[in-house]
């Protein structure tokens, strides 16, 4: 009977071991850079002085829009064919094979810019949240931290600070299979750079650029803004049950 318990305890063991491992890092927590101009939200004082981003943002002129497959890409030859082959099949009216029919996100950069998009911004100490009707989440860190060494992922691992009340942001770590146009992945070891700003009291620009070696010969460069609407709710979406 004891040797049932025998993984509890190794399993015990290792979380304390782990929990000891994470307060020594965040002991060792590098310091905001001196050189970042303004708050950087890393105290409840200091976000009481960031812009106020509150409400649900509805994008406003998505750069693919419905014509999404006119957009012009300096792709590579084998990125080109494969889109040329998606391009087909979108003008005859076929579907276009993409794991968003399996309701899966198309992951960053492409959840930022679905029809769908309708997300909240909450600023913790040390954080920036983007929270997505969808459920996909984004963790920005402001707190100094360098990229972790972690697997890739659907939103990545993103790091920023402030410049004078815009927020800059480098996204690493990002899942190949990502999708930045529908059904056209990115391939491995992307890199996503953005530039979060109000443009008026109620509108948010994001100047976003995609780096790609293996699917863009240059950046693709675009930007999107976004409508605030503080009296709207964003509720759960759920792409299975499609119940909104």
């Amino acid at each position: 009977m004891r040797k049932k318990f025998v993984p509890y305890a190794k399993a015990f063991v290792a979380f304390a071991a782990l929990m000891a491992a994470s307060n020594s890092l965040a002991a060792d927590k590098p310091k905001f850079d001196p050189k970042a101009k303004g708050p950087q939200g890393d105290t409840i004082d200091s976000i009481k002085k960031l812009p106020d981003w509150a409400g649900a943002w509805e994008p406003l002129n998505l750069p693919q829009g419905k014509a999404q497959y006119d957009v012009k890409l300096a792709l590579t030859p084998e990125w080109g064919k494969r889109f040329g082959e998606i391009k087909a099949l979108a003008a005859a009216g076929k579907t276009v094979p993409s794991r968003t029919i399996d309701c899966h996100t198309r992951g960053m950069p492409g959840s930022m810019i679905e029809p769908m998009t309708l997300f909240e911004i909450f600023f913790t100490p040390g954080r920036v949240t983007i929270a997505d009707a969808q459920a996909w989440t984004r963790r920005i860190y402001t707190d100094g931290r360098d990229h972790a060494d972690i697997v890739d992922t659907f939103q990545g691992d993103s790091i920023g600070h402030w410049e004078n009340g815009t927020l800059l942001v480098d996204t690493t770590s990002i899942d190949s299979t990502n999708e930045f146009i529908v059904g056209l992945n990115q391939g491995s070891d992307s890199h996503v750079t953005e530039k979060m700003s109000l443009k008026d009291p109620n509108t948010l620009q994001i100047d976003t650029v995609l780096e790609a070696p293996h699917a863009l010969n240059a950046p693709y460069k675009y930007s999107t803004q976004y409508r605030r609407h503080r009296d709207w709710m964003v509720p759960p979406y759920d792409c299975v049950f499609d119940n909104l």
